[in-house]
Order: C-alpha cells, then structure tokens, then sequence
C-alpha cells in the first residue's frame, strides 16, 4: 500500500499504526488482514500480486479487537479470528482478554453470522492468564489449532498455546476446545 488514498499515516504516532497484519493467498487473491490501531480499527485490502496495486481499504467495524487473521476451510468457508475484549466487556481482573471468530464473507471482506468466543482469558483462567493475542488458525490433515501468544499461566512469559478441534474432540456434534502447548 503505497497510495495515501489507500491509507494515510502521516501524523500517527510511534507504535500506534499498522499492528499485526496477517498475509493469506487464496484463488489467486492475496488477503492482507490487520488494525490500524489509531486511525479506523480493522481493515482487508486485497490484490492479485503482493506487489499490488491493492485495494483500498474494507474496514471491519464489526470486530472489536485487535489482530485479526482470515482461514480459508477446505470447505468453501472462510473465518476471521481475533483477538477481543472479556465476555460482556466485563474484565475478571487487568489484561483479561478473548478469542473470537466470525465465518468471513470473502466476497464483502466483512464477517457474517454470530460471533464465537472460542477462547476466554487462557489455558488456566484461574491463574490469570494476560493479553492473549495475535492468533491465526491452522489446518493439518483433520486436526485444527489456534497457536495464541500469550502469558497463560500469569508468570509473565510469554508461551505459545491455543486450543485445538478434531475428529476425537468431538461431542454431540460440536467441537470441544482443547488448551495445549504447541
């Protein structure tokens, strides 16, 4: 993005521009996903070669958060998981956050349907796990993981973690979350 008409930062302060931005491929579309922390939120732009011309920007004012990552299923269907605010916007203690999924329409760039806490607060939430952020999905074979940086059990390290969906994660039709090291 080499166009101010695609987007602007002059005057944005140090760290408080572009953050995280996620980089996907599909169908001949290459899928750029981040936040502009202090200047509109989250954003898709799209082009047919990573050096471009890419589009301008489609923001996302439907996520509230931060590091959003498109998946592209073997399906059809496409996700956008990101990382949010506690359930209710009511934080059990400082720096208590969430995973949160949309099913992303590709033709709008915008997430449809209802959306899905798929993690709250960390692998141990009693211990006061903080600022989970930055995750992706990631398909192997039948098994799907959300590797999520974060300090999951409060000793102020940051860990790599997420849960993870398979065929034997499986009960009564929906999938059962897993926290695990990666």
């Amino acid at each position: 993005m080499d166009r101010t008409e695609e987007m602007d930062l002059d005057g944005f302060g140090v760290s408080r521009g572009i953050f995280a931005p996620s980089i996907r491929y599909k169908d001949g579309i290459f899928y750029v996903t981040c936040t502009l922390v202090d200047g509109g939120g989250n954003f898709n732009v799209t082009a047919k070669s990573p050096e471009g011309p890419w589009s301008k920007p489609v923001w996302i004012p439907q996520i509230n958060g931060i590091d959003p990552s498109p998946f592209f299923d073997e399906d059809g269907k496409a996700y956008i998981v990101y990382n949010s605010v506690a359930p209710d916007n009511k934080p059990l203690y400082d720096g208590h956050r969430t995973i949160r999924m949309y099913e992303f329409d590709l033709a709008t760039l915008k997430p449809v349907g209802k959306e899905m806490i798929l993690v709250n607060g960390g692998a141990d939430i009693s211990k006061k796990p903080v600022w989970i952020e930055g995750p992706h999905i990631f398909k192997k074979g039948v098994n799907t993981d959300i590797p999520i940086p974060g300090d999951y059990d409060g000793d102020g390290k940051t860990k790599i973690a997420g849960p993870s969906f398979g065929p034997k994660r499986v009960k009564n039709g929906h999938c059962e979350a897993v926290q695990k090291s990666l």
